[in-house]
Formats: structure tokens, sequence, C-alpha cells
């Protein structure tokens, strides 16, 4: 009868992962550090060593797209290409991270559970902030060096 009881102090032994919903929401709002975070996460949580390593890549090659594509946008006057890359990455990023949770759930979806909304929530504030602070670095480096080739002097 005792061996039945299981005991309150056990600790559970699922993984907590973000659902494929929740990725692409965290990308969608928190950039391209969100879509790193979040495509990082599961591969963390179910064991993946090698395919955390290979999600870093990819992210550490999508932030560095997304901050050329920033400058680009500085340097040149706007056109309709850059406005439809800027409309259209949060898409991508939210598309490619629902794609990604999706691949690492399919085999591990007896042993994990979800990670709570609220907690999601709040990491996809941390990664807007991250990538709007980012965006704002790389703004002001354009400026600097625009203002630095200009001629300009006070």
């Amino acid at each position: 009868m005792i061996a039945l009881v299981q005991s309150p102090v056990a600790p559970d032994r699922r993984a907590r992962v973000v659902s494929p919903l929740q990725a692409a929401l965290g990308a969608f709002f928190g950039g391209p550090i969100g879509f790193a975070v979040f495509s990082r996460t599961n591969c963390v949580a179910l064991g993946d060593r090698a395919g955390a390593r290979k999600m870093l890549a990819l992210s550490v090659a999508v932030l560095l797209a997304w901050h050329a594509a920033v400058a680009i946008a500085l340097f040149m006057a706007a056109t309709l290409a850059l406005n439809v890359l800027f409309g259209g990455m949060p898409l991508a990023l939210a598309v490619a991270a629902y794609r990604v949770a999706e691949r690492q759930l399919a085999s591990a979806h007896d042993h994990c559970v979800f990670r709570s909304s609220w907690s999601v929530l709040g990491i996809t504030l941390l990664c807007f902030v991250a990538t709007a602070a980012c965006v704002l670095v790389v703004i002001a480096a354009v400026v600097v060096a625009l203002v630095g080739h200009s001629g300009f002097r006070t």
C-alpha cells in the first residue's frame, strides 16, 4: 500500500518545452532574438546538444542578416523590397519557429510538458526589448558612420 503512493517531493522528469504556437508568437513579437531563444529552448530541454548548437548557429546567422538589412535600409532610400523585407521578416520568423518547434516535438511529445503562457509572454517581452536595443545600436552606428563620412565638423 505504501509503495503505491507517490512522494510529493519527487521531481517531475518531463521536459518543459514551448509549443509550436508559443514559439511562433514568441518569434513574431520577439524578433530574431525571440527566434533564437524559442528555437533553442526545446533542443536544450530535450537534451539534443547537436541540435542546440545547430540552432545557435542558425540564430546567429538570422540575427546578423537582420542587422545587415537594418543597416542597408538606413544607407539606402526606402524601397519596396526593403519594406517587404521588414514587413515580412516577423512573419517569416514566426513560420520558421513554428516549423522548427513542430519537428523538435514530433518524437518527444510523450515525455514533455508545455511551459505556461505567462512564462512565454515574459520571455517574449524580454526578447522584444533586447531586439529593439540591438536595432538601436545598429542605427546609432550607421548614423555615426554617415556623419563621419559626410565631412561635417562641429
